[in-house]
This record gives structure tokens, C-alpha cells and sequence, in this order.
């Protein structure tokens, strides 16, 4: 699964409210673990309680090692290719019809 953004399609997991939207959204970021069973059921109580909730894949750009130091440099620096997924994947909930238009962010 993933979430569909201007450059490709963002990897991650998305978890969606039921009955009728539509919903404030929510990213979802992972720790050092990455996107684990954890952050698939935090996401799974976000929507739960209403929200509909991604949580990117932060993680993926290569080799694991490497991509965990790329991905805290970025959030460290606010710039890279991390931050990009983040700043992508809100922008995505944003304009998605089965959202309030109203993101947030929780990790």
C-alpha cells in the first residue's frame, strides 16, 4: 500500500475510518524501528477515533543503515528527502476528498 504523491507513490500504510467521512487526517511517523506492527496499530486507533491516518515509510530509500541516517539528518536539518515524504504525504491528506482538509502529525 501507499499513499499516491506528485513524484510516484509514497510507501507506507494507510488506515481508514469507517462510516462516512469525511475526516481530519493524520501522518504518522515512525521511530528508528521504522514503519513496524506498532505504528500500523497507533494508525489503526487513529482511525478508530475518526482520523484518517498515514504513516510513510521513511525507510525505503536503499540500504536500511543508511536511509536511517538519511532520514534523521533530514529531520535534524528539516531538509531531505524524509522531511520531502512527510511534507508530500500531508499535502496528499490535504487534498483528498475523503478528508476535512485538515492534517496533523503524531511521533
Amino acid at each position: 500500500a501507499g499513499l499516491p504523491i506528485s513524484r510516484g507513490r509514497l510507501p507506507g500504510y494507510l488506515a481508514v475510518p469507517s462510516g462516512a467521512g469525511p475526516w481530519p487526517a493524520v501522518v504518522v511517523i515512525h521511530e528508528v524501528f521504522g514503519l513496524n506492527d506498532d505504528i500500523r496499530r497507533i494508525s489503526d486507533r487513529f482511525a478508530a477515533n475518526g482520523y484518517l491516518a498515514f504513516a510513510p515509510a521513511l525507510f525505503q530509500r536503499g540500504h536500511k543503515p543508511l536511509c536511517i541516517v538519511r532520514a534523521f539528518r533530514a529531520l535534524a536539518t528539516g531538509s531531505g528527502s524524509a522531511v520531502d515524504d512527510i511534507v508530500a504525504a500531508a499535502e496528499q491528506l490535504r487534498r483528498d476528498d475523503r478528508t476535512t482538509g485538515k492534517v496533523g502529525s503524531a511521533g
